[in-house]
């Protein structure tokens, strides 16, 4: 089984990001990904500098913004990463939470799949050597661009049923983020399975899942960050099965998230449903989770542990 780690700045900092990134390929992680957070740190170049660092572990972005980087741009970043790092680089996108995106930077994007197929179309076009592309919400016309050696596949994180259905037609992965059950990776898988045009990409396409892990040291911040994802439009009824759904006062957890109450956010995501979405605790049980996300789709599980990492890189899970 392949398996990767996602390191996320915010946990850890930015310098352990690329020694936990060395202790990764050390360990026996096939891949090493870092997400992109406005509260965070910029992704490409902590991955630069694990790829320098490194010379067979796989390296991503888990995931970067559409919305932050006009496409062109983005896949100029992909295509140097690919060829510094000798085609060992995966392009992770995503939307970004938009909320946050309109009340800190001002940008507002109302169309997101359309806006999602436009940004794949634009670096397909990019690491192709030129582009010649006008769509609602991205232009690019660049010419005589440095071709990567080779092209970096692109991954499509995906949640509603039509961005599901968007990655199926246009991406080579989808995934799948934190915080949510296998049923709900199982119905997810089952909607980009049956989308018209996926037949051409079976061989290829891979389910990743970032899946959210914490030692019982961590568990109090695995709660609160739960409760932020679970306060999201539409994340806890797409993210739980339905017994577990109904034990969420969603609109209380949000009432409180948005207040920044976390802690009393918290006090409203009980153990069942930590544990429904999440792997928890001694790495017996970690492998035993990471199985039932396997078994419900996942062909790529992505550890995305909360807290410090450290406890993930002393030996493989």
């Amino acid at each position: 089984m392949r398996l990767g780690i996602a390191l996320v700045p915010e946990f850890i900092g930015r310098a352990k990001t690329i020694t936990y990134g060395v202790s990764a390929e050390k360990v026996g992680y096939d891949s090493v990904w870092v997400p992109e957070h406005l509260n965070g740190s910029e992704a490409f170049s902590l991955l630069g500098a694990i790829a320098a660092k490194t010379s067979k572990i796989r390296l991503g972005t888990a995931v970067v913004s559409i919305n932050l980087r006009h496409p062109a741009i983005t896949a100029l970043a992909a295509a140097t990463l690919s060829d510094v790092s000798g085609g060992r680089f995966t392009l992770g996108i995503g939307l970004g939470d938009l909320t946050q995106l309109r009340n800190s930077l001002g940008i507002i994007d109302d169309k997101p799949v359309k806006s999602m197929v436009e940004a794949v179309k634009i670096c397909r076009q990019v690491f192709r050597g030129s582009s010649d592309f006008e769509g609602e919400r991205f232009r690019s016309h660049l010419q005589h661009i440095i071709r990567p050696k080779s092209s970096p596949k692109i991954f499509m994180a995906a949640v509603g049923e039509q961005m599901l259905k968007a990655a199926a037609r246009h991406g080579d992965g989808v995934i799948f983020s934190i915080f949510m059950s296998p049923e709900s990776i199982k119905k997810s898988t089952a909607v980009i399975k049956t989308t018209s045009g996926f037949s051409a990409r079976r061989d290829y396409f891979e389910f990743m899942g970032l899946l959210a892990t914490a030692t019982e040291k961590h568990i109090q911040q695995l709660r609160e960050l739960a409760a932020v994802f679970l306060s999201w439009p539409g994340r806890a009824e797409r993210s739980l099965p339905n017994n577990l759904f109904n034990k969420i006062d969603v609109e209380k957890l949000s009432m409180h998230v948005s207040r920044g109450q976390k802690g009393k956010a918290a006090e409203l995501v009980d153990d069942e449903v930590l544990e429904e979405f999440a792997c928890i605790g001694s790495l017996k049980t970690i492998r035993r989770k990471i199985g039932e996300f396997i078994d419900a789709g996942l062909t790529y599980p992505v550890l995305y542990p909360v807290g410090d990492a450290k406890n993930f890189l002393d030996k493989l899970v």
